[in-house]
């Protein structure tokens, strides 16, 4: 299970139910993101936020073109980026799109390190996007 800032995932490739039951039992409080393919199962289950393809209901969340990706930290090296630096990277990120449409996340590929250090990656990821909100909102109530 991974803990985001904003946002919990079971980290599995596909969710079903019973996994996205577990993880919202583990922590209630927090937006649930699952992969699957059976988006009302998924959401009946407590998913608030569905990756999969669309079924006939269409789908309950979709990245589309408006929406980008930063990923701060690397899934290929074992170091420990500096906070600082996935704050700068989602900051830029942020500075050269729309805020509201970035998604921060970790790419893939963290499976093969060890656990230790994707703990630490996450974290700094996590650390690197309050900084940079902090920032942001900071300039905004200054304007």
């Amino acid at each position: 299970m991974s803990l985001g800032l904003d946002v919990l995932s079971t980290g599995l490739e596909h969710d079903g139910p019973g996994s996205v039951a577990l993880a919202r039992a583990a922590v209630p409080v927090r937006p649930l993101i699952a992969r699957g393919f059976d988006a009302a199962a998924l959401a009946r289950a407590g998913a608030v936020i569905i990756e999969g393809s669309q079924g006939d209901d269409g789908p309950l969340y979709g990245l589309d073109w408006s929406d980008e990706i930063v990923r701060p930290v690397s899934a290929d090296d074992p170091e420990v980026e500096a906070v600082m630096d996935a704050a700068r990277t989602v900051l830029s990120a942020a500075k050269a799109g729309v805020p509201s449409a970035l998604w921060v996340a970790a790419g893939p590929g963290l499976d093969a390190l060890p656990v230790d250090i994707v703990e630490a990656k996450l974290a700094v990821m996590a650390e690197g996007a309050r900084q940079a909100r902090l920032y942001l909102a900071k300039e905004q109530f200054d304007t």
